[in-house]
């Protein structure tokens, strides 16, 4: 069974807020929503 660490989730959320998921369009406001309450989601 694969096991994510809390490391591999934080640098998931910093590559997204940085790079984004596409070229073409601006971040999606959910991006915001995931950081701001980013604590309680990870787990």
């Amino acid at each position: 069974m694969l096991t994510l660490q809390a490391n591999s989730f934080n640098w998931a959320l910093e590559h997204a807020l940085r790079y984004g998921n596409t070229d073409v369009f601006p971040l999606p406001f959910e991006y915001a929503a995931i950081q701001h309450d980013w604590q309680s989601l990870r787990s």
